[in-house]
C-alpha cells in the first residue's frame, strides 16, 4: 500500500491524517521514487500552522525534501534508473512512501 500524511487545513499536528495514494506510473518525463528519508524542518511546520498561504483546496501532502529508491521511469527520462538512490528539495509532497517527480528536479 503506497500512502501520504496529508492535512485537509492548517493546524497542529492534529490535523495530520494518513490517506492511501493510488497507482502511481511515472509519465514520460518523470520517475517513481520509493522514499527511504524525508526531511522535517521549520518550512514544513510554518507551512502546517497556516503561517504561509495554504496553497491547495484540498489535502495537501507536506513536506519539501526527500530521498529514496527509483522504482519506475517514464520513456524520455535519461541519466537515471531503477535501483538509483535520489534526493530532491522541493515545496510539499515528500511526506509520503511514494512520490512522483520530474527527473530534472532530482
Amino acid at each position: 500500500m503506497r500512502y501520504a500524511m496529508a492535512a485537509a487545513k492548517p493546524g497542529g499536528s492534529g490535523v495530520i491524517r494518513k490517506i492511501e495514494l493510488g497507482a502511481m506510473s511515472p509519465s514520460a518525463e518523470e520517475v517513481l521514487i520509493r522514499h527511504e528519508a524525508i526531511g522535517l524542518n521549520f518550512l514544513d511546520i510554518y507551512i502546517r500552522n497556516g503561517a504561509y498561504p495554504w496553497p491547495v483546496d484540498t489535502d495537501l501532502v507536506l513536506g519539501s525534501e526527500g530521498a529514496g529508491v527509483i522504482e519506475a521511469v517514464g520513456n524520455n527520462v535519461k541519466g537515471f534508473a531503477v535501483g538509483d538512490r535520489v534526493g530532491y528539495t522541493l515545496a510539499n509532497g515528500a511526506y509520503a512512501s511514494h512520490r512522483l517527480i520530474d527527473a530534472d528536479m532530482l
